[in-house]
């Protein structure tokens, strides 16, 4: 009887509280469905951008959370996504970004041996490159592999003058669209080298800009320093600290592309590609800003107009010609030779300022 009399209470008081309300009765808790599926206060979500094949259910299944959770978080009401659009994520499993890096072949490797180098199978790699047979390679060639970034999401803490790195990611040592000058200082947050990496590898593989450069065919862009593995004092920068700076050299005209920074002039930058590269930046909407010396800017700005840009953009974006603050590029000496691009702090690192 008594038993039957507890039961009952306790259905009675728990009809009277609000579905989102946790209980606890004897040691026990209630906690209602919907609850369950709320974010925690004051986490930050993780801002995820659709891609070609991409669905709810699948993006749902990748942070191990529900397809009901995402309308919700993102105020859909249906399944139907849009490639390059974002979605709010509060991922439980850790993020793994999904890239497409492309490997160069040298002179006697196998398709066996490049699979073992890079921690895949030789199907995978036949079926990533269309290949009918593992004797269908050639030096010179390159090979698209499938990876994922790190199972421990990266963490910028601090300021990029006075910060660290936790859980870095590396940029692929071996590129066919970039080259890198110093390894060891290539490590950037997950969302630096994923924005690298898309901006370079468009440009690098654009058939309009291919056809544009002709017999010279496609520079790699010279990569300098983002942060050492763990962050912090990177001399002899100021900043490189926490995985978000990256230093970038200009794409030059001819044949023959620098291994190193070389200053640029009107004649040898190559505008095209140059541009490129910071269409693909804006696109992203990423940036903090891009230290750029005032010479290359006013031969930005003067190529621009001469090729379609508005002048309220141009005036948007770059310092020159009136050294006004507030602008996306800004004049910093010593940058003629290369420019400096800073991304923003990730939505989910919240020490990060």
């Amino acid at each position: 009887m008594r038993t039957w009399l507890t039961a009952h209470l306790v259905l009675f008081f728990l009809s009277a509280l609000p579905l989102s309300a946790v209980v606890s009765i004897a040691g026990a808790v209630w906690m209602p469905l919907e609850a369950a599926a709320a974010p925690a206060k004051g986490k930050k979500p993780h801002r995820y951008t659709i891609r070609r094949g991409d669905s709810l259910g699948s993006i749902a299944e990748r942070f191990g959370v529900k397809v009901s959770e995402l309308r919700k978080w993102n105020g859909l009401k249906s399944d139907v996504i849009y490639v390059d659009r974002t979605l709010k994520v509060y991922p439980r499993k850790p993020i793994r970004v999904k890239r497409v890096v492309e490997v160069p072949v040298q002179k006697g490797a196998t398709l066996g041996g490049i699979a073992k180098e890079q921690g895949v199978t030789v199907k995978d790699l036949m079926r990533w490159n269309r290949l009918r047979s593992p004797r269908h390679l050639r030096a010179g060639q390159t090979l698209k592999i499938e990876t994922f970034g790190p199972e421990n999401p990266s963490e910028a803490k601090g300021r990029p003058q006075a910060g660290t790195l936790k859980n870095g990611e590396q940029m692929p040592l071996e590129h066919p669209c970039y080259h890198l000058k110093r390894k060891r200082n290539a490590w950037g947050t997950n969302e630096t080298i994923e924005q690298l990496l898309m901006a370079i590898q468009t440009v690098c593989k654009s058939k309009a800009l291919k056809r544009k450069r002709g017999k010279a065919g496609m520079p790699k862009l010279v990569v300098g320093d983002i942060s050492k593995k763990t962050g912090g004092f990177l001399p002899p920068h100021k900043s490189h600290q926490n995985g978000r700076d990256v230093d970038l050299g200009y794409y030059h005209v001819g044949k023959k592309a620098p291994k190193g920074f070389r200053n640029v002039t009107r004649e040898t930058m190559d505008m095209d590609l140059n541009w490129a590269l910071l269409d693909q930046f804006l696109k992203q909407d990423a940036l903090e800003y891009i230290f750029m010396d005032r010479s290359v800017q006013r031969w930005m700005v003067e190529w621009g107009l001469e090729n379609g840009k508005s002048k309220k953009e141009l005036r948007r974006l770059f310092q020159y010609p009136k050294g006004r603050g507030g602008t996306l590029i800004r004049h910093e000496p010593g940058h003629l030779n290369h420019i400096h691009v800073r991304f923003r702090c990730p939505a989910s690192d919240e020490n990060c300022y």
